[in-house]
């Protein structure tokens, strides 16, 4: 396979950085590549469009707007509530956990502050509102199985 396209799984390092430079994440800091599906939402948008027609042995340093990559902050994911609203018993600043909002959406959110029986919670990613930079070298790229496809996701040990 020449070309990275929908539907190729490709293997990665990475290095994930504010626009700062503070470093947030990195592939061999947790000991191996990332693999991926294409066109299956497996990674942020902007590291999706600018791997499409890449090869292997290309390495690139992307600065991703947050829009492109967890998303503006949404002052409405804030949410105040009482207590016993959540089911859960205990709960601290800094917990997460999943909600349902009104839409019967279910989202992750974050406990940000408590102040007696009410309870602030954050459903915004951690990221969301920041500007991204990372550094990718593409080591591998292979066409998906049809199974990849179907469940959307690479399986390492297939190809």
């Amino acid at each position: 396979m020449d070309k990275i396209h929908t539907h190729s799984v490709v293997t990665f390092d990475f290095v994930a950085r504010t626009a700062t430079g503070q470093e947030l994440d990195s592939s061999v800091k947790r000991g191996e590549p990332l693999h991926i599906l294409m066109g299956a939402d497996n990674v942020i948008e902007g590291i999706e469009d600018a791997l499409l027609g890449k090869s292997v042995g290309d390495s690139m340093n992307l600065d991703i707007p947050a829009a492109k990559a967890y998303g503006e902050y949404v002052d409405e994911l804030v949410q105040n509530a009482p207590r016993d609203a959540f089911q859960i018993d205990s709960l601290e600043v800094g917990d997460r956990f999943n909600a349902t909002t009104e839409d019967g959406e279910e989202i992750s959110v974050k406990v940000t502050h408590i102040d007696g029986d009410s309870i602030t919670v954050d459903g915004n990613h951690e990221l969301a509102g920041l500007d991204l930079n990372f550094s990718i070298d593409v080591l591998a790229v292979r066409e998906a199985t049809e199974v990849e496809v179907e469940i959307g996701q690479a399986i390492e040990d297939e190809g």
